[in-house]
């Protein structure tokens, strides 16, 4: 069995298959299994060793319609996050496309379910930006309908899908006037092309971003509001990392003390001296101002602010603004001093 009788073997069965369950029923066998290997089989060669192919009927109950991922290990962990060529089906199973699409999952995790839908949609735009010559290999931006956020019983939700937005370009094919196989697998070799382009760029950082986003929400150092501001601690923390020295930091504690800057929480008078170094060094320089190739910070007030844990993940959590704004915006606490 052949690709193409794949693709046409899913469409006619998934729905029906939706109402029984999924566990070692075997349409979702052939999905997870079948459908991904004659996919590998089909590119053969070198190309088939350099990609993971996965192929999803959900994970623990049916997914409103299937997919198969082609994943680059350099551009995405899993098909969580990152970007990579996906096969989706669309509403009604008549149409099938081959896309450049995203990993949603783990932003969402992170930021929720509509700054992720704002966010992916951004990300296709850069992906067609930074795509190459996409157009003169035969594929379009769409739109492309995802099944995944929506059940197939209601089409009236289909228009509305934030998801839709996500595929960068593709092509649709359809169900009844497949191509033939070699015709399907030069799409796909097209295609892969593409990705290995976006993929050696190094510009689309979009699964280590992902992983940014989860750190920050975890610490509860996420900004609110659109993700501007939590690119901007991103890249704040990047450069912390970057331009770290435990003796510059010991210095800056030495010059600027250990009362916390923001609310005035004083260590040593609450603690003893002991408790003196638990207060932490945040960079208080204009990111734009910071060269990625080094830059020389003075333990003072220029370029550093000492703050207590709780307030140094709040900065981050505001944007990382300047002190006074800081405080006048989001010290609240009973130790801030006017």
């Amino acid at each position: 069995m052949g690709f193409g009788d794949h693709l046409r073997e899913i469409a006619q069965g998934f729905q029906r298959a939706r109402t029984e369950p999924l566990a070692n029923h075997p349409l979702a066998a052939l999905i997870r299994q079948s459908w991904p290997s004659s996919l590998r089989d089909s590119l053969g060669g070198r190309d088939a060793e350099r990609y993971q192919f996965v192929g999803s009927p959900g994970q623990g109950q049916w997914s409103a319609a299937p997919w198969l991922a082609v994943l680059l290990h350099t551009v995405t962990k899993s098909a969580m996050g990152g970007f990579y060529p996906v096969y989706l089906f669309e509403p009604g199973f008549q149409t099938v496309c081959l896309v450049m699409g995203q990993g949603a999952q783990q932003l969402t995790d992170a930021v929720g379910r509509k700054r992720a839908g704002v966010e992916l949609a951004l990300r296709a735009q850069q992906m067609r930006a930074n795509g190459g010559r996409w157009r003169e290999q035969g594929f379009n931006e769409g739109p492309f309908t995802t099944l995944k956020f929506v059940t197939t019983a209601n089409q009236r939700d289909y228009a509305a899908d934030p998801w839709s937005n996500t595929a960068a370009f593709g092509k649709r094919y359809a169900v009844s006037a497949l191509p033939e196989d070699a015709e399907l697998v030069a799409d796909l070799r097209a295609m892969l092309q593409l990705y290995d382009a976006m993929a050696e760029q190094r510009i689309l950082k979009f699964s280590e971003e992902d992983e940014e986003l989860s750190t920050l929400s975890a610490a509860g150092e996420l900004p609110s509001g659109s993700l501007d501001g939590a690119k901007k601690v991103i890249v704040h923390k990047q450069i912390e990392r970057r331009h770290r020295d435990r003796k510059l930091i010991e210095r800056v504690k030495k010059q600027l003390g250990v009362e916390c800057q923001a609310c005035h929480f004083d260590f040593a008078s609450a603690y003893g001296s002991l408790m003196e170094k638990f207060i932490e060094a945040h960079h208080n320089v204009p990111i734009s101002t910071l060269p990625d190739t080094g830059a020389i910070l003075k333990p003072t007030e220029a370029d550093f602010m000492v703050l207590c844990s709780n307030c140094h993940r709040a900065i981050h959590r505001a944007g990382c603004p300047d002190l006074m704004e800081f405080k006048k915006h989001h010290v609240k606490g009973h130790f801030y001093k006017s």
